[in-house]
């Protein structure tokens, strides 16, 4: 595996990674900055572009946290995960891992699922 990611950052180059890197996490950031149903609290200096933990406003429910995680692997956004960082503490939140084979369609498509859930769980 690791052998593969190698060839596939030589094949596309550090620089063009870096820019695919910043574009993906710049969509996911500026949504959910602008929207009044998911929130991050890391300051925007330290944020990550590969791994972006971010709470439902809804009460910060875990139960529906816990629903997000689980319809979105049933969508197929498979690098869900429930987020333990101390930033948004032990109680849950959601993570979303972009590494480099995710795609900026894939971040797309991850905003139009995020846009859907939150119509359906206000």
């Amino acid at each position: 595996m690791c052998g593969l990611n190698i060839a596939h950052m030589r094949k596309i180059g550090i620089d063009k990674l870096a820019e695919n890197a910043t574009l993906r996490s710049s969509i996911l950031y500026n949504y959910i900055d602008a929207s009044d149903y998911y929130s991050n609290a890391v300051d925007v200096k330290f944020r990550s572009k590969m791994n972006v933990p971010f709470r439902i406003k809804k009460g910060s429910d875990p139960a529906l946290e816990d629903r997000f995680i689980e319809e979105a692997r049933q969508a197929g956004f498979l690098d869900m995960r429930p987020n333990l960082s101390a930033i948004i503490g032990p109680s849950g939140g959601v993570r979303a891992s972009m590494y480099n084979a995710m795609s900026v369609e894939g971040v797309r498509a991850l905003v139009a699922f995020m846009k859907k859930f939150k119509a359906a769980n206000k």
